[in-house]
């Protein structure tokens, strides 16, 4: 279902609060123009899959309030554009990547 919705992103997709639950697709890494992804509030869960951290226009991600688990991915580091990094209330595991550090253009984290 979450995949479906995916489909027909371009440079950003709104999907707070939905009651959205599954894991977040790894295919979701060929959408290579997205620059906003808001998954807060739903019933997500799984691990962050590596491909999000290859999203190069990515500005603002919220995957806040969900029930995601894991490591934050070392590929996060590649978000060099990100603004906007909201992660609060999963069950996430592990360090942050020390290289996001880098994006110079982080606002929110």
């Amino acid at each position: 279902m979450i995949l479906m919705l995916f489909i027909s992103v371009s440079s950003g997709r709104d999907f707070l609060w939905n009651d959205l639950s599954g894991s977040i697709p790894k295919e979701i890494g060929n959408i290579a123009p997205l620059r906003l992804l808001l998954l807060s509030g739903n019933r997500l869960s799984g691990s962050l899959p590596d491909e999000l951290g290859y999203l190069s226009h990515l500005d603002r991600l919220q995957i806040d309030e969900n029930h995601i688990s894991g490591p934050v991915p070392k590929s996060f580091a590649n978000l060099s554009r990100i603004k906007h990094l909201h992660m609060n209330n999963n069950s996430l595991s592990g360090r942050i990547p020390s290289e996001l550090s880098n994006a110079s253009t982080l606002r929110h984290l």
